[in-house]
């Protein structure tokens, strides 16, 4: 009996967890990816300082924190170690509200989340904003810190989101030793299966009991596709016109798409670790151990929600002007001046169009089951369906997993 034709669209952190999924089963498959590397929106490169030292910066995806067991397992597995960047992913000192202090605002949040009833967590996070007793310094350092983590403004950001994305528990955060990239490249490693970079799907169609798929060198037909692409490219383009349901559309428009930026700066000194905010400018940057000794020449930053991100674009050098900002208000650092820094916009990258996602107010995850059941054949798969887990890594890692497990299933 021969093997069924498998195909996987997309080599991200989802992609890759399903491709490996399916040959620890015994299949094979085709990935497609239109990049020229793998990782998708996780992405570590190498930046250079003029003193012959570099440091290992994360473009993409980041912090590996509580609940991460799936991407745990897999660095167990490919004896990648997770190392504790000495600062809190969840403490974020406001440097430009002095009245406000860390404890000030993380009491703020713990307090907002606890008051917080069931009805409460479907509706916009503003809303219990505007009827808080908070001072009105620490509401605005608080609907910062909200809607720099939601990667979108406060007003679509839902009660729950509190629990998640923007939690405010003093909790460790780690990054895979020498970069979370290193995961991505350790899975591809390990596949026997074809890889095809530089192959963008063009589109991808249903034809009875087999599946289509267009590129430009041809089309191919598949017996089972799981399509691990970021949710802004297959909802507003017509790749997937053919297969997906009125029913499957209206859920992917119930997902709002956060937009955020990176930027990295070399230092001149090794800093301490640390984690500020910027509350006008909605971006935080910190600064974080490499190893267990030694903390990064580096200041990492990221900015979220488009409005926050428009107002940097339109400067000639997004890089060095977040960078002029984070002088005025980061003295402790010293900055390497004849460093170019770098600036990375997820909502101008033509593979993704965006950062990571979550759910619109008001709708329950189970509104977005539509999603799991598209087609008999093919299966969608990214960190929007993610579960608990939406918009993370290890929401990507569970969801390309699960739409791996749906396939072993039905080829059994």
């Amino acid at each position: 009996m021969s093997q069924p034709a498998i195909a996987i669209i997309g080599a991200g952190f989802s992609g890759l967890a399903a491709a490996l999924e399916l040959e620890d089963h015994g299949h094979r498959v085709t990935v497609f990816e239109a990049r020229d590397r793998p990782g998708g929106r996780v992405w570590s490169q190498t930046l250079d300082s003029d003193d012959g030292t570099s440091e290992v910066i994360e473009r993409g995806a980041e912090f590996i924190i509580d609940g991460y067991t799936h991407l745990g397992r897999l660095a167990e597995r490919f004896n990648l170690d997770l190392i504790d960047t000495g600062m809190s992913y969840y403490r974020r000192v406001p440097v430009d509200y002095p009245n406000v202090s860390i404890e000030d605002l993380a009491e703020a949040g713990q307090k907002l989340t606890a008051e917080m009833t069931e009805d409460q967590k479907d509706r916009p996070v503003v809303d219990l904003l505007a009827h808080s007793s908070l001072h009105q310094d620490v509401a605005e350092a608080l609907s910062a810190r909200i809607e720099i983590s939601a990667a979108i403004p406060v007003d679509m950001v839902p009660g729950s989101a509190l629990e998640h994305v923007a939690s405010f528990k003093d909790s460790p955060s780690w990054r895979i030793q020498g970069g979370n990239q290193r995961l991505a490249d350790s899975i591809l490693r390990s596949l026997s299966s074809e890889v095809r970079f530089n192959t963008p799907v063009r589109k991808v169609r249903a034809a009875g009991e087999t599946i289509n798929i267009d590129t430009d060198q041809g089309t191919e037909t598949f017996d089972r596709v799981i399509v691990a692409l970021p949710l802004q490219v297959i909802r507003d383009t017509s790749m997937l016109q053919n297969v997906l349901t009125q029913e499957a559309i209206s859920s992917l428009h119930k997902i709002v798409q956060g937009q955020a930026a990176k930027f990295h700066a070399l230092l001149e000194h090794e800093p301490k670790e640390s984690a500020t905010m910027s509350v006008a400018g909605r971006y935080w940057c910190w600064t974080a151990r490499t190893s267990s000794s030694s903390v990064g020449k580096l200041l990492s930053g990221f900015i979220g929600s488009s409005p926050a991100i428009s107002r940097v674009r339109e400067s000639p050098n997004p890089a060095k002007t977040l960078e002029e900002d984070c002088k005025s208000l980061r003295s402790d650092l010293s900055f390497n001046e004849r460093s170019l820094g770098v600036f990375t916009d997820w909502e101008k990258d033509e593979f993704a169009q965006g950062a990571y996602s979550g759910r619109s107010p008001g709708v329950a995850d189970l509104e977005l089951e539509p999603l799991r059941h598209v087609h008999s054949h093919l299966s969608l798969a990214g960190e929007y369906l993610g579960g608990e887990k939406i918009g993370l890594m290890e929401g990507a890692i569970r969801s390309g997993q699960a739409a791996a497990q749906k396939t072993v299933t039905a080829l059994s």
